[in-house]
């Protein structure tokens, strides 16, 4: 489905990283708790969002997260295989969805 991303949920980076990323992200809803799984970056930085990832989600382009995943691959798949059921509604793997309202408690 055009307009939804696959997200890449991070654990704490360095500082080092955490300045690049905001200077190239920092603009977007989901950022910092995810980094966009597609954008192209340096090596390091990307070493790094791999060594941390904790986990991945697919968004739509404004950040509102639908649903999260343990794989890549998971996410993937999802992305690829998602429609609209109505024009504000998604489905993934077939069910329906609602935007996730991150909880903290909740992880």
């Amino acid at each position: 489905m055009e307009g939804l991303l696959v997200l890449r949920r991070v654990d704490v980076l360095t500082q080092g990283a955490f300045e690049y990323l905001y200077e190239n992200e920092g603009d977007k809803a989901y950022f910092p708790k995810y980094v966009d799984n597609d954008r192209p970056r340096d090596d390091a930085i990307t070493q790094e969002l791999m060594a941390k990832t904790i986990g991945f989600a697919v968004a739509d382009t404004d950040g509102q997260v639908y649903k999260k995943f343990n794989s890549l691959v998971e996410a993937e798949t999802a992305r690829a295989n998602a429609k609209p059921a109505f024009a504000y509604d998604l489905e993934i793997d077939g069910e329906k969805v609602e935007p996730v309202v991150d909880d903290p408690d909740n992880e």
